[in-house]
Parts: C-alpha cells; sequence; structure tokens
C-alpha cells in the first residue's frame, strides 16, 4: 500500500527538483506532503525528488501495475504465481499452432491470388493484350493451382510440399512456390 501511495504522490508532482516529506502522525498514519511536517509530527524525513514527471509516468504506473493484489492480503498475487514449466506436449503444441497459423495464411494466399488474378487476366485481355483464348488457358491454370491448396493437405504436407506451403505463407505467389505453371 505504501508503494502505491508513493507512486501516486510522485505522479502528482510538478516536474522539477521538489522536496517530499513523509512523516507519521500520532495515529500512526504515513503522509506525504510537498510542506514540512507539522511540528507534532513524529519521524519526519525529508525525500528529495528530481525528475521529469512525463518521463517517469510510465514507470510509476509499471510499478503500480506490478501491486497485484486481489485479496488485500499486501502481497503481489502474480508473484505468488508459479508459471508450470513447458513440457514436450506444450512445445508439440505451439509448433502445431504455428503450423495451422501459417498453413491459414497460405490458404488465403491462394485464394487472394486466385481473385486478383482473374481480374488482371480480363483486363488484360480486354486491354488486348492476350488473346480470349489464352485469357481461359490462364484462368483454368490459375484455378487448378489455387484449387490444389488446401488446410488439410497443408496440415499433414511434408517434405517439399511443406516448403511449399511455408512458401506461399510468405507471399511468394502460387507459381513461385510450384502450385502450377498459368502464365
Amino acid at each position: 500500500m505504501l508503494r502505491i501511495v508513493l507512486a501516486l504522490a510522485l505522479l502528482t508532482l510538478p516536474a522539477a527538483a521538489t522536496e517530499i516529506y513523509r512523516w507519521v502522525d500520532d495515529k500512526g498514519q504515513v503522509h506525504f506532503t510537498s510542506s514540512p511536517p507539522p511540528e507534532a509530527a513524529s519521524r519526519a524525513e525529508e525525500i528529495n525528488v528530481n525528475f521529469n514527471v512525463d518521463a517517469q509516468r510510465p514507470a510509476a504506473r509499471a510499478s503500480y501495475d506490478d501491486v497485484d493484489d486481489y485479496d488485500g492480503d499486501e502481497m503481489d498475487d502474480a508473484e505468488s504465481e508459479t508459471e508450470r514449466p513447458k513440457t514436450a506436449a506444450d512445445l508439440k503444441r505451439e509448433q502445431q499452432d504455428e503450423w495451422r497459423y501459417q498453413c491459414e495464411k497460405a490458404v488465403k494466399t491462394a485464394k487472394s491470388e486466385y481473385e486478383v488474378g482473374v481480374d488482371v487476366i480480363k483486363r488484360n485481355h480486354s486491354g488486348g493484350y492476350i488473346s480470349a483464348d489464352k485469357m481461359k488457358q490462364q484462368i483454368d491454370g490459375l484455378s487448378a493451382a489455387s484449387k490444389s491448396v488446401s488446410m488439410h493437405e497443408c496440415i499433414g504436407s511434408t517434405g517439399d510440399r511443406k516448403r511449399a506451403y511455408q512458401c506461399l505463407a510468405d507471399y511468394k505467389g502460387l507459381n513461385n512456390c510450384g502450385f502450377g505453371s498459368f502464365l
């Protein structure tokens, strides 16, 4: 509790060298003030503070956040909990989750490339750059390449196929990653 009161007192001070007085009254109550304590105060001590409030706010807030005393026992509950060491099963699950995420990226990349690719191929045809036959050939090739990408296959892939999915997850494209030639 004392750390919280001190942190709050320090946050309300102007940026400059400031004297803070910490003193205990005759009832045992601790006070922090910017003016000298009354004559009756016992155990008064002067605390010299020289800081820039704005620069100190994140540190003060962090120290306040460190006090995680939800049950009122003046013990930091966050420190009282111990983190369980990761087991081999935990690490394997993390790797599987990361690979699932990469597969999701690969599938989204394939879908996006298909949608954009069809639009570009159609524009090339309407602009007179490719014939109708070439447009159909490219769209069919792009469609086949994008359909060859699936979450199920990605998750179970190994070796070269897994590298191809990683390539696709890195946004390098269906054609560049070995999912077909359609250009």
